[in-house]
């Protein structure tokens, strides 16, 4: 590692390193830690607030960073601890609240909670996180302890992200301004989405704890095993697969033979099971996730455990790794480098760069091409692989696959028909197995046309104009765009030509010039716009709650089938039953215009004509406005009135 480099912190600042001082802080580090795992409460405090004026002294303004994550894991913790620790259900809600404040244990953890964060922040979070890991290697430390600072690091970085991006999300899924309302409802998504990624986590490191252990103790490729014997078949037999406190299997009986040498996409409709399809193949059923049925997969009739290798939907596997190069160095470097660039990944220092400061399609590009590529594993499984990449990167993806096809055993589950040109066996995942069929291009079919709305005398219509900024940034040609009642307007482009950051715009632009037309945007990233426990209450939030909105509520989760999902939590859901259920929210809020990002991504087919009939119908009854952004209009050619196509620096305009 270059000393002469320098390397950028979790509080955002830069230092050069200090590998003298850094000993000196590891032991004031845990010499002030061990007063925190101590039950002495007045040591405690007597330390923490020697700790805060150290803080004052030595962090000066970034200190505010750290008390804003400490205000925000308090009311997280709060929350836990009074529904699960205290258990709110079982007693009366402020007995439960008085119990929690006056319990020891309680404020305990609470103090505990200060000291650690503030402590570590004082004494590591001023050096560079790869300073603290560079010595560490040097002294020998167990694989474990690497593992538990790198998480730390990135969970630390992943929920300040998710706190400003479930703010945004909550005031473009409600359009509510209420300080108090929010922030309670943005905490429990907090929570919630601590507990769906410890989950997650732990299902990672099932799957790939060697190359997790070996990657971040810096071990020699020579030293890592590596498997020789090539196998050829997988067979997998998964009957009555049945979660628990579910009434009916997800999975009724699918039995498979693969061979090597072939990629197999799985489609299905969403709900169909595609998850815990891949769950039981890897065995994080039921190691890992709680459900019970016959599970048998083999390869050449003996287990397949330790040659599969995992790519999720999401980027929760970079989360234990602390820089790129950590996730690649398992792979020689003449390997990689051509597929770095053809993925656009140059400018990126791998060596330095940490992991929690990439974006999640920079994640997820660095994800596929360390397990695509590794060689100790015959058989891939991927989940909907081409989430968060435009068309350049599904190409470069579906290259990568090619290039390892013949010597691997490749399972890919998605909704995406870019894959339709793959050369690959072409399977649908149904309740009772798997079908096969054979891709076409699809094009949702209407008998009725689309109602044309006329802008009358009282129908109101704005202009939106594009600002000179992102004109200039992203080379728009168009100078405005005309918003009218019962009008739908599309934006079109590949990812990363600004149609988000015009959607953004334009939203705001409303909550500020148009409070009266109340303006709701589902972005892309729905995960970050579900706040509440079940499928009912979200689509209750931001309503008046009265039995003509809960009604309504189970009419529209009936026509889109999801009525059955009632008291189910939206986390559970596919992706294309969260979109779904999202834009539902939405439509019970009676908006007068909703924009909505990609909104079929992740959707089956039958999905989509569900939700475009369900849209069509409430245009016609609300005359909302509808703002569509996405790469192609295939989905909702025929339902759009204006179109305006972007193409980066080189847009051709309206």
């Amino acid at each position: 590692m270059d000393e002469r480099k320098k390397y950028k912190t979790f509080l955002g600042t830069y230092r050069k390193i200090g590998r003298d001082a850094f000993f000196l802080k590891f032991i004031m580090l845990g010499t002030i830690t061990s007063v925190f795992l101590i039950r002495n409460m007045r040591l405690m405090i007597a330390t923490l607030v020697a700790t805060f004026l150290l803080s004052l002294i030595l962090l000066g303004k970034d200190t505010q960073k750290v008390f804003k994550f400490l205000l925000l894991s308090t009311v997280i913790l709060t929350v836990v601890w009074v529904v699960f620790v205290e258990k709110v259900w079982s007693g009366g809600f402020w007995e439960t609240v008085q119990q929690t404040f006056g319990s020891f244990e309680y404020r305990n953890a609470v103090l505990r909670l200060y000291g650690m964060f503030l402590t570590g922040q004082l004494f590591l979070g001023i050096t560079s996180q790869n300073e603290l890991l560079a010595s560490l290697r040097r002294i020998n430390a167990p694989a474990s302890v690497f593992i538990l600072l790198v998480l730390m690091f990135n969970s630390v970085a992943y929920f300040i992200r998710s706190y400003t991006e479930l703010k945004k999300g909550y005031a473009m899924r409600c359009g509510k301004k209420e300080i108090f309302t929010r922030a309670y409802y943005v905490f429990i998504a907090l929570a919630l989405e601590a507990m769906e990624l410890i989950s997650d986590c732990k299902k990672i490191y099932y799957l790939d704890a060697q190359r997790i252990r070996s990657s971040l103790k810096k071990m020699p490729i020579s030293e890592r095993k590596v498997a020789k014997e090539l196998k050829s078949t997988l067979n997998v037999i998964l009957k009555k697969i049945m979660y628990y406190g579910r009434n009916e299997p997800v999975i009724e009986s699918v039995e498979g033979t693969f061979e090597i040498g072939q990629v197999y996409v799985i489609r299905g409709v969403n709900g169909a099971g595609k998850s815990t399809f891949l769950n039981a193949v890897s065995g994080v059923i039921p190691e890992i996730i709680r459900a019970e049925g016959e599970i048998l997969v083999t390869l050449d009739g003996k287990s397949a455990c330790a040659h599969i290798g995992y790519v999720p939907q999401g980027v929760e596997k970079s989360l234990f790794f602390d820089t790129p190069a950590s996730m690649l160095d398992h792979l020689p470097e003449e390997i990689i480098s051509s597929w770095i660039e053809s993925f656009g990944l140059s400018s990126i220092d791998l060596e330095t760069r940490n992991i929690g400061e990439l974006s999640s399609g920079e994640c997820k590009k660095f994800e596929l091409i360390g397990e695509i590529l590794n060689e100790d594993h015959e058989i891939l499984l991927l989940d909907e692989p081409s989430a968060y990449l435009d068309e350049k990167g599904k190409m470069t993806l579906l290259r990568l696959i090619e290039t390892v096809q013949k010597r691997k055993i490749i399972l890919l589950v998605t909704h995406d028909e870019f894959f339709n040109k793959a050369d690959a066996v072409f399977f649908c995942l149904e309740h009772d197995g798997l079908k096969l069929w054979q891709p076409k291009k699809r094009q949702i079919e209407r008998t009725d046309k689309k109602k044309t709305f006329q802008i009358e005398e009282g129908d109101w219509h704005c202009q939106v104009e594009v600002p000179g900024e992102l004109k200039e940034r992203f080379g728009y040609l168009f100078q405005s765009l005309e918003f009218a009642y019962g009008k739908t307007l599309a934006i079109l482009g590949e990812n990363g030509t600004g149609k988000t950051v015009l959607d953004t715009y334009i939203f705001q632009h409303f909550q500020e010039c148009f409070p009266d037309k109340l303006c709701l945007m589902m972005r892309q990233e729905m995960n970050r716009q579900f706040f509440t426990m079940s499928v009912g209450e979200e689509m209750l939030l931001g309503t008046r709650r009265k039995q003509k909105d809960e009604e309504r509520a189970r009419d529209l989760l009936k026509k889109a089938g999801l009525l059955e999902l009632w008291e189910f939590p939206p986390y559970f859901l596919s992706g294309g039953q969260k979109r779904l259920l999202l834009i539902l929210c939405m439509i019970m809020q009676n908006p007068k215009v909703i924009i909505l990002d990609e909104p079929f991504d992740s959707m089956d087919w039958e999905h989509r004509e569900i939700l475009l009939q369900i849209l069509e119908e409430y245009q016609e009854e609300s005359g909302v406005c509808y703002l569509f952004s996405d790469q192609t209009d295939e989905s909702f050619e025929t339902f759009s009135d204006e179109k305006y196509f972007v193409e980066g620096k080189k847009r051709n305009g309206k």
